[in-house]
């Protein structure tokens, strides 16, 4: 199977959605995999039948390893044709049988403790806080321990230590796996890609009477439309006359991708994730809305798919509802760009030899100088601004 993202080596497959004899289809979800940065579903390459489970959950297993077999109605497999050796992931098959790959178990990495069954997120847990899980008894099914039983073990010892002082000497936090994540690719990210940075500000006056508009519409079907969302169908129809940004960059040449998926930063309790609003170049405003909620809400409960972690082609990072008027963001590798837009807020502008006050918003585009350059960079920004200015350009 490919990476779930940029930076993955290993998953824990945490659950099977498909058993032994179960009918699947191409792209449907078979099973349940966490990453670094969170529950992915891992969705079929083939159609057919699924004729053996090589993986079991709760491995911790590398990218690109066999985890199940699937075939067609009635064939037989051969058992000396999969290969679950650590020594070679090349297994010879037959001619309708597909091994699917996924991460390979791991002897000193399997999430067990002296025989006991641990859920990833409790084993994560664990490790963050040094807990030895050996003494646990599991609440869960079969003796499984959960992250919940790891929590009330940490909470009894903090109620043990409560006589310690809070000014004792302070203990070095592990950084999670999403935080060494983020790290490892924004570093990758700033020593490869040659970034350019341009700024202008925006008259988002107009835009935002659309919006209040477009709500007072919309409130009978229970639907909101954001500042982001508005910002996302701008830059969808600036990507339109610009292609050359919607690109990744990859094998030393740029690729212009036709379906524009685009990614927002989204910060979870376990760090930032930019995942995708997948197919954006059909989706109204309305529907990029919807779409932006639903993508929220799963990325919050861990339920995005693969697709939406690795397919992005341009994204946006929106740091507006902490009252930050501008940054600059760093580029999420493949992608070629990233576009930062700060708060909304009243200035003072000149208009028509007049002062008047005006919603304005400061975007900053983050480009990569291998692909572009900062003249064609900003006739990209430029268009932004004009479109947001005049959002009669936006289709509703």
């Amino acid at each position: 199977m490919p990476q779930m993202g940029y930076d993955m080596q290993e998953g824990t497959l945490v659950r099977w959605l498909k058993g032994v004899g179960d009918e699947v289809q191409l792209g449907e979800a078979i099973a349940e995999i966490e990453t670094d940065k969170a529950v992915i579903e891992f969705e079929s390459t083939t159609a057919g039948i699924v004729k053996k489970i090589i993986v079991d959950e709760g491995s911790i297993v590398p990218v690109g390893d066999p985890v199940i077999v699937i075939g067609s109605q009635g064939e037989e497999i051969q058992e000396n044709s999969i290969n679950n050796s650590d020594t070679s992931a090349e297994t010879e098959k037959t001619d309708s049988t597909e091994e699917i790959s996924l991460p390979k178990p791991d002897a000193r990495e399997k999430i067990e403790s002296n025989n006991k069954k641990i859920s990833p997120a409790a084993r994560r847990l664990a490790n963050e806080n040094n807990i030895d899980l050996s003494s646990i008894s599991g609440s869960g099914p079969g003796g499984r321990i959960t992250r919940d039983d790891v929590t009330l073990l940490i909470s009894s010892e903090n109620d043990q230590k409560s006589h310690v002082s809070s000014e004792s000497i302070p203990q070095d936090s592990k950084q999670n796996k999403v935080r060494q994540q983020i790290a490892r690719v924004t570093t990758k990210s700033k020593r490869e890609i040659p970034h350019f940075y341009l700024t202008n500000e925006i008259d988002m006056t107009v835009a935002m009477n659309l919006r209040s508009k477009l709500n007072q519409k919309l409130e009978t079907k229970s639907i909101k439309v954001s500042v982001n969302d508005l910002i996302i169908a701008a830059t969808v129809e600036s990507l339109k006359k610009f292609p050359e940004f919607n690109s990744t960059y990859v094998n030393d040449s740029p690729k212009i991708h036709n379906e524009i998926n685009i990614g927002i930063a989204i910060s979870t309790t376990d760090g930032l994730i930019v995942p995708a609003i997948l197919g954006c170049e059909k989706k109204s405003l309305e529907e990029i809305a919807i779409s932006s909620k639903d993508l929220i809400d799963r990325s919050n409960s861990g339920t995005l798919s693969s697709k939406e972690y690795t397919d992005g082609t341009f994204s946006i990072s929106n740091l507006g509802m902490y009252n930050i008027s501008s940054f600059g963001a760093i580029i999420l590798p493949p992608q070629t760009c990233m576009l930062a837009t700060g708060a909304v807020s009243k200035k003072p502008i000149v208009s028509s030899n007049e002062i008047v006050i005006a919603d304005i918003m400061t975007t900053t585009l983050s480009g990569d100088h291998r692909v572009a350059n900062g003249a064609e960079g900003a006739k990209f920004l430029e268009t932004f601004k004009n479109i947001l200015e005049n959002p009669t350009f936006i289709n509703i």
